[in-house]
């Protein structure tokens, strides 16, 4: 009986050690986008491979943190950056940046352009992602 267990925890950890191996990517994001100000910007980082990663949201190459203009929610395998209400100062590149432990990164870069309050529209599906305005 003792075998059989050892054996089992054995296999569970060859697999586990398999997953640590595969290299850290993520999923592509839209290159640009032409949005409405005012608008409320949802982006998304998810990952295809990789585990146990941080993610790290960044304006034109500054870091980012949850403050009035955003907010930053990290999970498992995902992160999202919400821009609460879009502003002309958010024209820019916004980042996504994935590092692990053993120093691998990848990141995504979405080119956001504000445009004016004269657009008539009520939402705009981006990739899944709805914008409110």
């Amino acid at each position: 009986m003792a075998r059989k267990i050892l054996l089992l925890c054995v296999s569970f950890l060859g697999v586990f050690s398999n997953n640590l191996v595969k290299p850290l990517k993520i999923m592509p994001q839209i290159s640009k986008l032409n949005l409405p100000e005012n608008s409320k910007v949802p982006l998304t980082c998810s990952l295809i491979s990789g585990l146990h990663v941080n993610f790290e949201w960044m304006q034109n190459g500054i870091k980012l943190s949850n403050n009035s203009d955003f907010s930053i929610e990290n999970f498992l395998t995902y992160s999202m950056l919400t821009i609460k209400k879009l502003k002309q100062e958010h024209t820019g590149a916004f980042e996504c940046k994935v590092t692990n432990s053993l120093g691998e990164f990848d990141t995504s870069i979405t080119q956001i352009n504000v445009q004016g309050k004269n657009l008539n529209l009520k939402s705009i599906s981006v990739c899944g992602a709805i914008i409110a305005i």
